[in-house]
């Protein structure tokens, strides 16, 4: 399960409003997750990155009985209370952009977003490849996707943390501080969890540091 707004080197499971899946009929979180979870074959290795790995970690949440272990890519386990206004106003903002400017407008919107500041020193080949990827999805199914998955909707899981027992590995940039801090914040709460930050990079690992991601997975094995 990988965040397909920036980056799906598999097609294992693709979230609703990416590529060619279509939006769910719901606009509740909680319920996508719900759909999503009869995808899923237990036991299994789940990995996601950003979105995906919010998405992961709620999956695991509703039923670690078919999560062997969890690889968490960029992950936050959710936004505080008082923030919920801000971020539902910029996803909101994002999902219209795209509405109004279709993908290739938004695309250039997100790719200059300080978060991907990092991304600028890839090389032309690999961030040519990377933006057609992104310009190959539907501005309605973003948009949805920005508005029912985004963290303004999600709802916090900080509070469930101490309830997941299933082995957890978090993988983050050590340029990307906010995510260094959020995931050393999860594995203070997580019963089984370990942390690896990645030197030299930022948020988007699977794009900056693929060979780390490979290990990490060839890990799970």
């Amino acid at each position: 399960m990988w965040d397909d707004v920036s980056h799906d080197p598999y097609d294992a499971l693709r979230l609703p409003g990416h590529g060619n899946r279509r939006p769910t009929k719901t606009n509740q979180f909680g319920d996508v997750v719900t759909e999503l979870a009869t995808d899923i074959a237990a036991p299994c290795h789940l990995i996601g990155y950003s979105m995906g790995a919010r998405i992961a970690l709620a999956l695991a949440l509703l039923q670690p009985d078919k999560c062997s272990s969890l690889l968490l890519i960029g992950a936050t386990a959710g936004i505080r209370d008082e923030e919920r206004t801000e971020r539902r106003a910029w996803d909101e903002f994002n999902a219209q952009m795209l509405e109004q400017h279709g993908v290739a407008g938004f695309v250039d919107h997100w790719e200059q977003l300080p978060l991907f500041e990092t991304q600028k020193r890839l090389s032309t080949q690999v961030r040519r490849r990377i933006r057609e990827h992104r310009l190959a999805h539907d501005a309605a199914g973003l948009a949805w996707a920005m508005r029912v998955l985004g963290a303004g909707n999600m709802p916090s899981m900080w509070n469930q943390l101490a309830t997941l027992h299933v082995p957890t590995r978090l993988v983050c940039g050590a340029l990307d501080a906010k995510y260094v801090d959020l995931s050393e914040r999860m594995r203070a709460l997580l019963p089984n969890a370990s942390i690896r930050v990645v030197d030299a990079v930022g948020h988007n690992v699977v794009l900056e540091a693929p060979a780390v991601v490979a290990e990490e997975i060839a890990r799970l094995a």
